[in-house]
């Protein structure tokens, strides 16, 4: 009688050679890949919360920039805007740039989360990454409400959107803002 006939016939299976081989290599490289990912992401974070943090002073800039815009509306007796300021505040809002927000969001480095991250690792990565979409949403408003001040002023509608773009981008600054300081990761 065979081998694997007794095996079956006793109820006891035996592991293939091959399979606990198979297992054998398959656990320590597994390992190995977890491990990787977890420095790639340790060492990653500071790096990218440096970069966040140029950032946030770009956006702060551009928030300074969009508040002397608005600043600069004057709005008449008659309840309009005043001519002479508006053409100010457009000249102001050429200024308002977004391009140096927009380079640091691009070289901001976020790997793919670690598999097995501790929760210190996951806050911090979560943080650095709602901070990076906020920041993102920075450059959205401030297009949006370039956009509406480009448009004709006269009407109110134009006019609200210039405020509450500007109100919306202050407050995702004020969001990124918040979410970088909760960060424990330090910048490199």
């Amino acid at each position: 009688m065979e081998m694997s006939e007794r095996s079956t016939r006793s109820g006891k299976r035996g592991v293939r050679p091959r399979v606990a081989v198979a297992l054998v290599l398959l656990a320590p490289l597994v390992a190995a890949s977890v491990a990787a990912a977890w420095g790639r992401e340790h060492r990653s974070l500071p790096a990218a919360a440096t970069v966040l943090r140029s950032a946030e002073l770009d956006a702060a800039a551009l928030v300074s920039c969009f508040q002397g815009v608005q600043d600069d509306l004057l709005v008449g007796t008659d309840g309009h805007w005043v001519l002479q300021s508006v053409h100010g505040a457009r000249v102001r809002l050429a200024s308002c740039d977004t391009t140096a927000l927009q380079d640091h969001l691009a070289a901001v480095d976020l790997p793919p989360a670690a598999p097995l991250a501790g929760p210190a690792d996951r806050r911090a990565r979560a943080d650095l990454a709602a901070a990076a979409s906020s920041l993102a949403r920075v450059v959205l408003e401030a297009r949006g409400t370039r956009r509406a001040m480009s448009r004709d002023l006269e009407r109110r509608g134009y006019g609200a959107a210039l405020v509450v773009g500007f109100r919306a981008m202050e407050a995702d600054y004020l969001r990124a803002a918040r979410q970088l300081t909760a960060s424990p990761v330090q910048p490199a």
